[in-house]
């Protein structure tokens, strides 16, 4: 039986959903009766299968938009969670959020199908999303797919499938990703790359226009993620010659969740005691992809010790080295192994001298 309308086949009290709250607490209903709840706050309702010889990689990525990890199965995946971070009309997004099922037909089973991701739009509008590249859906997942279709129809959701990002545009998005966090804004910086670029002019004339590369580019490039400068992302690779152009409409702030700073950029561990401070990257790591769990990655500080030659993550001062006279030469302690203050073993009376034991043998031998 051809695919098309599976969807209608299926009654409206036939669909049920389930979803995990941030609690962990399973919650089943009607469809019609669980759809307002606020999906991209909950808890994933299956977690990442795990296993030797696993073809996929599953992670987790840092959105910006949410400030929250979201996770993904496959590349494919992550191309989609970076389109969809850098897009000024998506306020919150986050994966497995719930599983609906349905009977339909005369079917003493249930079919039962677990979406991807729930997207929730600037203007409060949901969209579902599932991921799978052309060339992998298999018959019975068109049907899923029709018939999740049909229940978003009911609900007022939309319904999109999604395969794998154009090349050159998931390239981009992979390097701009780099320059995500709010931290990487300059807002001087900012006012004034967005004056130098009120005309559609080259890159690299803009940013030296402005001032030091080193200092501008990385500014660029968060403002090309929050599409407040805008450049063809899929017409090739961002080089120095690409032509960067205003927007018409500046995007507005998501909100004050979006695209807020950590109350601390360095953190104190309570249970290491110790401080820890953000890991800053440069071009060529921000070109491998992002980093997982994005940009909470962090390091410990560690201070040196002065004539300790240890590290330690005291704050009482260090206690001062010895003096040493110059004409001192400084004793370094050689490895126990290789200690000669040991006293030598007495002779043996019985041998003049110790030979090798195949050496000796091979004498008795002759």
């Amino acid at each position: 039986m051809d695919s098309a309308g599976w969807g209608c086949l299926v009654e409206a009290e036939d669909f049920r959903l389930e979803y995990v709250d941030a609690g962990g607490d399973l919650h089943e209903g009607p469809l019609e009766v669980m759809w307002p709840t606020r999906f991209e706050a909950v808890g994933q309702v299956r977690t990442f299968p795990s296993y030797r010889g696993q073809r996929n990689f599953p992670g987790w990525y840092w959105a910006a938009t949410c400030a929250e990890l979201v996770g993904y199965e496959s590349w494919v995946e992550l191309g989609q969670l970076l389109r969809l971070d850098s897009d000024p009309g998506v306020v919150a997004m986050a994966s497995q959020t719930f599983r609906l099922s349905w009977r339909s037909g005369d079917r003493a089973r249930r079919t039962s199908h677990t979406p991807d991701y729930f997207v929730r739009r600037r203007d409060g509008t949901g969209v579902v999303l599932d991921v799978r590249p052309d060339d992998r859906i298999e018959p019975e997942d068109a049907v899923k797919f029709e018939v999740t279709a049909a229940a978003c129809a009911r609900v007022g959701w939309g319904f999109e499938r999604v395969g794998a990002l154009d090349p050159v545009l998931a390239a981009n998005l992979r390097w701009l990703s780099g320059y995500r966090h709010p931290r990487v804004r300059r807002e001087p910086v900012a006012a004034e790359l967005q004056a130098a670029f009120a005309q559609p002019r080259g890159l690299w004339a803009g940013v030296r226009a402005v001032g030091d590369p080193i200092t501008v580019l990385p500014v660029l490039f968060h403002l090309l993620w929050r599409r407040e400068l805008a450049v063809d992302l899929e017409g090739g690779l961002l080089s120095v010659a690409t032509q960067v152009r205003p927007v018409s409409v500046v995007a507005e702030e998501v909100g004050e969740v979006a695209h807020r700073t950590p109350a601390r950029d360095i953190r104190l561990c309570r249970d290491q005691r110790r401080e820890f401070r953000p890991v800053h990257r440069g071009p060529r790591q921000a070109a491998r992809g992002p980093l997982h769990p994005g940009a909470h990655r962090c390091l410990p500080v560690q201070r040196r010790v002065a004539g300790a030659g240890r590290l330690t993550g005291n704050d009482s001062p260090p206690a001062p080295a010895p003096e040493r006279r110059p004409d001192q030469a400084r004793e370094i302690p050689a490895p126990a192994h290789r200690r000669h203050d040991r006293k030598p073993l007495p002779p043996d009376p019985g041998r003049s001298h110790v030979c090798h034991p195949r050496r000796q043998r091979t004498d008795h031998q002759n």
